[in-house]
């Protein structure tokens, strides 16, 4: 998920609405805002525009915005770590293997984690426990492959607003309960 995808949400402001300000077409507004490439090419500030004119802010301030909320992840990132548990189970809830993985950044983790989820092949119980620090965030059982068991997510205080769109993402796909 982009920085401008993330804002987007927090003001809750859709591809739709902008599209109508723009007056083009809904997939060439998802095309700008889903783009990795640089916020200051030409669609990019014309998308910005569209949504100062809709919060009733200039484009500079919307910029400016962004700029914080990127100066925030770094920040979250650079001071955090972040990883996935995988834990194994024997048939009789014993546990037959565990093992953690580490991430730079929340984002690659919550990406890393679905993909986990996505690929799981075997016919063992297996639980997915994404942490940053100590503190799980998310956490799914898989049974017999792909049908999860069990599915929460906890201490969504350690999330700031820009970071958290990547779990919400992830949640969402998987119907894991946001508290």
């Amino acid at each position: 998920m982009t920085l401008l995808d993330s804002y987007l949400k927090d003001n809750r402001i859709t591809q739709a609405m902008i599209a109508k300000s723009m007056n083009k077409p809904s997939s060439s507004v998802a095309a700008i805002i889903n783009s990795k490439v640089d916020i200051t090419e030409q669609n990019n500030i014309k998308a910005i525009r569209a949504i100062a004119g809709i919060l009733g802010k200039t484009p500079g301030d919307i910029l400016n915005e962004l700029i914080k909320l990127e100066g925030l992840s770094m920040a979250f990132n650079e001071e955090h770590t972040f990883t996935i548990l995988t834990t194994i189970w024997n048939d009789d809830d014993s546990l037959f293997s565990d093992e953690v993985y580490e991430y730079d950044e929340f984002e690659e983790a919550c990406a890393a984690f679905e993909n986990l989820i996505k690929i799981n092949r075997l016919d063992e119980k297996i639980t997915l426990d994404l942490s940053v620090d100590d503190d799980i965030v998310m956490s799914v059982t898989l049974q017999n492959k792909d049908e999860i068991t069990d599915k929460y997510t906890d201490n969504l205080n350690v999330l700031p607003s820009g970071i958290k769109p990547a779990l919400l993402k992830v949640a969402q796909k998987y119907e894991i309960n946001v508290d």
